[in-house]
């Protein structure tokens, strides 16, 4: 009976031993695993912060790209436009150079020698620009006199633009919130110097930051003032 009872707490030991030693294990497993998960989560955690900053940086990507794109856009509209301006400036400089060397050019179309003397009717201090770029001028043409022109799309959809300058004193531009130069309310604005009286010189820059509806405006037409100087 003694070896029985002996026997039964021996093994009663062995068992309570190999239960506290596997609960050990268990513990430290589990203390393994939520370990392991926790760093799995974090860098879950990490991968979707990644995930998110680029698509951020996609996003501002695409809207630089667009952006160049419009830009090209603009450019590319008014290229012949520009080019056909340089090329006429390039050829009266040389003809006036060729004038001043005894040259005779009395034997010119009369069309032609109109069309010289109404565009230099028009003073070389007259020019608009938009963003910066040149829209009329002796260098740029006059063919936007007394013409509805919309503004790029880039401009109307960036809040910051158009801004607009007008230099001289016999030119005006005025922009309209609406397309085809329609007036609305309150929302269209003069912009120019109509003061002969005023330094030929004298420029008007006029944009969102003294107008914000200018930031919606879609499109505009120069004129000249009324001076007795138009054609």
């Amino acid at each position: 009976m003694e070896v029985e009872e002996k026997d039964a707490q021996q093994e009663y030991e062995e068992f309570i031993k190999d239960s506290a030693d596997k609960r050990a294990i268990d513990s430290k497993t589990i203390t393994d695993k939520e370990s392991a998960k926790a760093e799995a989560e974090a860098e879950v955690q990490a991968s979707t912060d990644t995930l998110k900053t680029k698509t951020t940086e996609l996003m501002e990507t695409d809207k630089y790209l667009s952006s160049l794109h419009q830009e090209c856009d603009w450019l590319l509209k008014y290229f012949d436009t520009r080019k056909s301006a340089r090329t006429g400036e390039i050829d009266a400089l040389g003809k006036a150079k060729d004038v001043l060397s005894g040259a005779d050019y009395s034997l010119v179309q009369t069309a032609r020698k109109v069309h010289l003397r109404t565009a230099a009717s028009i003073p070389v201090t007259e020019k608009v620009s938009v963003e910066g770029t040149e829209v009329y001028s002796q260098s740029a043409g006059h063919d936007q006199l007394n013409q509805c022109v919309s503004f790029p799309r880039m401009f109307v959809e960036d809040v910051s633009k158009p801004t607009v300058t007008v230099c001289g004193t016999q030119t005006k531009m005025t922009v309209y919130l609406r397309n085809e130069c329609q007036g609305y309310s309150s929302y269209q604005q003069e912009i120019g110097t109509c003061d002969t009286k005023a330094a030929s010189t004298t420029c008007v820059t006029v944009g969102p930051a003294q107008y914000e509806w200018l930031a919606h405006s879609q499109s505009y037409k120069i004129t000249q003032c009324a001076t007795g100087t138009q054609r």
